[in-house]
């Protein structure tokens, strides 16, 4: 059974949702190796809650692969672009979805991972982790030729302005909304009035309210240069 903070999930018999991690680290340096060879492949199963936040989620899967070196240079578990390369790259691909590899970049792409999850069949999901090499005394190590494809790729995403301003809007709904009622089975509630139920907030209701704020506040800047005199 998944207990967070004190609410058990409500999938996979209360252990969670799961993800069949698969994990690809990098290969000792070997100047002889060959090209064709296949890379190592660490294989594991995890349960999240649906409650987590992504730091949440990736602190689990470094754990569960014994790797906390990866801790320290990874931009999604420090939530910020550092200096060098990103440790790892994370996608996923839900249950029996046609949507494969889907790359995970911010708080609001893991939502939609978790919502992804809680809408199919059964609620789990493949999460692929490749390990990048980073930087070290300065120096930018290029990536083994086998990953260039995936670090290509994680580099053309580029977060709109919508997406970026959407995931603050989670950020923020997360932390106004926190459940401190120790005897509320959720992390995440809304005190519906003026029964004051504690209605749970999913990873879908937070994409779909940051998804409105978003949507309210273009609105709003549009009709203020639309009503601006020339």
């Amino acid at each position: 059974m998944h207990t967070f903070l004190g609410g058990e999930s409500q999938y996979n018999d209360g252990k969670g949702l799961k993800l069949s991690v698969c994990f690809r680290p990098l290969g000792p340096p070997e100047p002889k190796r060959r090209k064709n060879a296949k890379p190592t492949v660490i294989m594991k199963v995890i349960y999240i809650h649906e409650a987590f936040a992504l730091k949440d989620m990736v602190a689990k899967v470094f754990t569960a692969i014994k790797r906390p070196d990866l801790f320290e240079t990874s931009w999604l578990y420090n939530d910020r672009e550092l200096i060098g390369s990103d440790s790892a790259t994370f996608t996923y691909t839900p249950y029996r979805s046609q949507d494969k590899d889907i790359c995970i970049d911010t708080e609001a792409d893991f939502a939609e991972m978790v919502a992804a999850i809680e809408e199919a069949k059964k609620p789990e999901a493949r999460l692929s982790l490749v390990e990048n090499k980073v930087s070290q005394g300065g120096k930018i190590f290029e990536e083994e030729e086998e990953n260039e494809s995936s670090r290509k790729k994680r580099k053309k995403h580029v977060p709109s302005t919508e997406e970026l301003a959407q995931d603050e809007h989670i950020k923020n709904l997360q932390n106004e909304y926190r459940c401190e009622d120790r005897q509320c089975p959720y992390d995440l509630c809304w005190p519906s009035a003026p029964s004051g139920d504690h209605v749970h907030l999913t990873h879908r209701h937070l994409r779909t309210w940051a998804a409105a704020l978003v949507c309210i506040h273009l609105i709003t800047i549009d009709r203020m240069f639309s009503n601006a005199p020339l």
